[in-house]
């Protein structure tokens, strides 16, 4: 049996109940409940994931150590072929059977390229998602090389696992991965190291950087950033446009415009009502009204009010920042592999709070 630790979990609980009450009305007063259905499901299945994950944990229904080395293995693995990707210059997808138009859309292709260079996607539906997958990854390996004192060989192996994260995310060319993870860079210089690490880790960073703008890649980055290029310009000029189209809709419309109407169930619409806005957070607006993104983000601040106090704060902090820049430079959040991802390591971080708080003096948490 699965209990409630702290009454800020019922809470939690009690948002979220609220949350798939308002979903199911929405479905059930739908003029299209097959659309209804498939927007709901993305809405509601992902959203818990960190409460529930932690639970378990706590229970001792599965074991924190494992989890987050499976979640360590899937960065791996999704790393590992994202570079080879880009090695192989997208021959190895068409080996592995993937179908190049298996989207259906001209703009998320498995091989995608910019300015003539193959973006990494790892067969991860396209560059974004995976750029923002392998910027939490990468930081997560950073995380388990530093946080405690480990034998030398496992350290090598988490700095090896770490370098190939990092060389998928820049290979992914995802502006938005970048802030992420230097964010989380931030974090560790500043609140997770002492003086003299701090100091090494700062050298080593500018080393890295100065030795990636002098590749190709590093190039086009600076380009994709900072240059004129046209492509960079009008996706940074189209993103305010969508911004604004997005507040305009909801003003017009502040109960939202319908579930699945902006991505999972489109396919059993008869006419195209989506409204582009490569925003998690407008995208959830759309979907279920101005109510139900409030009852959304009370639930994912309680789940970082539950792991704000952990004995490595900057992770949880990173976890909580993290989650809004990548909602609100992107709809990566939408993503099921994505979401996975991201919400069962909450979990995970979570429970340093929940288990250090009620059983320190029993035993040691292990994770």
């Amino acid at each position: 049996v699965l209990r409630f630790g702290k009454p800020i979990e019922y809470v939690a609980l009690a948002f979220y109940v609220l949350f798939v009450l308002l979903v199911f009305l929405l479905v059930i007063t739908s003029g299209n409940i097959s659309a209804s259905i498939l927007g709901g499901r993305n809405m509601l299945l992902f959203l818990p994931f960190g409460l529930f994950v932690s639970f378990l944990i706590n229970r001792g229904l599965i074991d924190a150590s494992l989890v987050r080395k499976n979640i360590i293995l899937v960065g791996f693995i999704a790393a590992f072929l994202g570079v080879l990707e880009v090695l192989t210059d997208g021959i190895i997808l068409n080996i592995l059977g993937y179908d190049p138009n298996y989207t259906g859309s001209e703009y998320f292709k498995p091989v995608s390229s910019y300015l003539g260079f193959v973006r990494a996607t790892g067969g991860i539906s396209d560059a974004l998602i995976f750029g923002y997958l392998m910027a939490f990854s990468s930081f997560i390996v950073l995380f388990q090389m530093i946080y405690k004192n480990k034998p030398f060989w496992i350290n090598v192996f988490y700095f090896v696992l770490f370098v190939l994260s990092f060389s998928a995310m820049i290979f992914a060319m995802t502006r938005g991965a970048f802030v992420v993870f230097f964010f989380g860079l931030f974090l560790i210089l500043f609140f997770g190291l002492n003086f003299k690490n701090r100091i090494i880790l700062l050298i080593l960073s500018l080393l890295i950087c100065v030795l990636f703008i002098q590749t190709e890649y590093g190039q086009a980055m600076i380009v994709r950033f900072f240059g004129n290029e046209q492509h960079s310009v009008s996706s940074s000029n189209y993103r305010i446009y969508m911004a604004l189209d997005s507040i305009k809709t909801l003003i017009d419309n502040p109960l939202g415009i319908g579930l699945g109407t902006q991505g999972a169930g489109m396919k059993f619409l008869s006419e195209d009502t989506r409204i582009n806005t490569d925003n998690y957070f407008f995208y959830v607006m759309l979907e279920v009204g101005i109510l139900g993104f409030i009852l959304v983000f009370l639930m994912n601040l309680i789940q970082f009010c539950l792991v704000r106090k952990t004995s490595h704060r900057y992770m949880s902090l990173f976890m909580f920042f993290g989650y809004f820049i990548c909602g609100a430079l992107s709809s990566a959040l939408i993503s099921p592999v994505f979401s996975i991802f991201y919400c069962v390591y909450l979990g995970v971080v979570y429970c340093f709070f929940f288990f250090f708080s009620s059983r320190r003096r029993h035993t040691r948490f292990k994770c």
